[in-house]
């Protein structure tokens, strides 16, 4: 379980801001994506058994997505394009 408190005050954002669908989006009510629901569910399955039943929801809406054809339906996240505007080696 991860006992940092930043690490805590992350993991308890996860939880208030699940979507009702059962994944995450930018934030609570924007529509949730593969990206953001797997990003989600791989953190909070390090967190113990309190995280249990979101990640069980978000496990069950991202099948449902996949299976729906959802796969191939790509969403970015934001951080990911900051992320190479610092740092990739090329950019310039």
């Amino acid at each position: 379980m991860m006992k940092e408190q930043p690490a805590i005050r992350g993991v308890q954002w996860l939880l208030a801001n699940q979507n009702l669908d059962g994944g995450w989006g930018g934030c609570k009510g924007c529509p949730s994506s593969i990206e953001e629901t797997s990003l989600a569910v791989e953190v909070l399955l390090d967190t113990g058994d309190d995280a249990e039943p979101a990640v069980n929801n978000g496990l069950a809406w991202l099948v449902q997505k996949v299976e729906a054809g959802g796969l191939y339906e790509p969403t970015p996240i934001g951080f990911y394009f900051a992320k190479l505007w610092y740092f990739e080696k090329l950019y310039r």
